[in-house]
């Protein structure tokens, strides 16, 4: 565990990097979503994807190092750890990342909502714009008015 303090506090660090690089992103896509940005949402959907797996790749170092030490969470971790080290800095770093975590679900969250919002309206706006087109009637017991039917006259 001692040698594996040091990763383990460097893994968090750059998990809280990453996490606060993706709530600014997350920042952008409310933004685009907002304005209704599709390019915008399109490049920043790469981006998330770019990080989602440096996150993924941060993860299974931790994992593989939690696993090596026979623990499965940071906080068993920190608990045997602290037996001959000084963890509180890394239990700093490891309440931190969870606070940018729990910023990252709650932009993510309000960005759902939105989408969500925008795709149930537009798929109003559509169904509107496919009955124009369509030959059927708004109301189907709706009777044509006979007097009003244009009659061909021959000049």
């Amino acid at each position: 565990m001692n040698r594996d303090l040091p990763l383990v506090k460097d893994i968090l660090a750059r998990l809280i990097d990453i996490y606060q690089n993706v709530n600014e992103l997350i920042s952008k896509e409310r933004d685009c979503l907002i304005r209704v940005d599709s390019d915008g949402l399109i490049e920043i959907v790469q981006q998330k994807q770019l990080f989602a797996e440096k996150i993924e790749k941060a993860e299974n170092e931790l994992r593989d190092i939690l696993s090596r030490n026979g623990v499965e969470t940071i906080n068993e971790f920190l608990f045997f750890a602290s037996e001959k080290n000084y963890v509180d800095d890394v239990r700093i770093l490891n309440g931190k990342l969870k606070e940018t975590l729990e910023e990252f679900r709650l932009k993510n969250e309000v960005n759902r909502m939105i989408a969500q919002e925008h795709a149930e309206f537009f798929a109003g706006l559509l169904n509107l714009y496919a009955s124009f087109f369509s030959n059927s009637n708004y109301d189907k017991n709706a009777k044509t008015n006979i007097g009003t039917q244009i009659m061909s006259v021959r000049v």
